[in-house]
């Protein structure tokens, strides 16, 4: 994990540059200290990483959990049927699972331009105000 060390008050010219948006819908725990990003793509198995991380021994300190579900512009129905099933199922998961020290969070991006739609996508989506995560 990577924690940035630019200035909160100064904008970052590259999230600038490539017009970023952070997708988190809640901000993270003051005293955060781990990141998990899952990425997901045409992942029909989600709740069984989710219920493995779960059942770890609980943390000092917070830990964020993020899935990143993700598809192009252009994926085809199955993938689509898929993701939107494992979107759901986790909204669901998520309802019964989040703890003190563990957070749960879901990032469903359906709409990607191809160029974008690979793996390594979640690095840029994962950013928040005070946290810029590298996996």
């Amino acid at each position: 994990m990577y924690k940035s060390n630019f200035p909160l008050n100064k904008p970052h010219t590259y999230f600038e540059k490539q017009q970023f948006v952070p997708l988190l819908q809640e901000p993270p725990h003051s005293q955060l200290q781990c990141i998990v990003v899952i990425p997901c793509f045409n992942e029909p198995d989600l709740i069984t990483t989710l219920d493995s991380l779960w059942k770890c021994d609980e943390t000092k300190f917070p830990v964020e959990i993020i899935a990143v579900i993700n598809s192009g512009r252009n994926a085809d129905s199955n993938v689509m049927d898929c993701n939107n099933l494992t979107l759901k199922t986790m909204q669901l998961w998520m309802q019964k699972h989040n703890s003190n020290h563990r957070h749960y969070q879901v990032i469903h991006c359906s709409d990607l331009p191809p160029k974008k739609r690979v793996s390594g996508l979640h690095v840029k989506l994962v950013w928040t105000k005070q946290h810029t995560v590298l996996v």
